[in-house]
């Protein structure tokens, strides 16, 4: 019995780690030049790699390894004539705020409108 229980819990984390990078699309990376908070994490400036598991949830991640899972809750285009990822100053800190993808649309967290900065990246794929 106890064989058969990790024999079937092997398997749907198998098949859960199977489905969740099908559906997962890279969508490119960018060298950020500035150091920025995302969710609850600082991260520095320097290469960064977007992945997209569904529209308007991605993970952030950096030299092989995750740094954060981002949600953004607004879409803001349906479609784009650019690849960006958008960041927003505010009180002297860069935030993730939202990013672009052609053909895909445009995602933001649906930051207040008090800002210092806007800055907006390509991403190169």
């Amino acid at each position: 019995m106890k064989t058969n229980t990790l024999t079937i819990a092997a398997l749907a984390i198998t098949v859960a780690a199977a489905f969740a990078n099908a559906q997962s699309l890279i969508i490119g990376g960018a060298e950020v030049p500035v150091n920025f908070k995302i969710a609850d994490k600082f991260a520095a400036a320097g290469t960064y790699q977007i992945v997209e598991h569904r529209p308007g949830l991605v993970t952030v991640r950096t030299n092989g390894r995750n740094i954060a899972l981002a949600t953004m809750n607004v879409r803001t285009k349906q479609d784009s004539s650019k690849s960006t990822l958008r960041f927003e100053q505010k009180n002297g800190t860069y935030h993730f705020a939202g990013y672009c993808i052609v053909g895909r649309g445009c995602f933001s967290n649906g930051s207040s409108s008090k800002l210092d900065a806007k800055t907006e990246i390509a991403l190169l794929r």
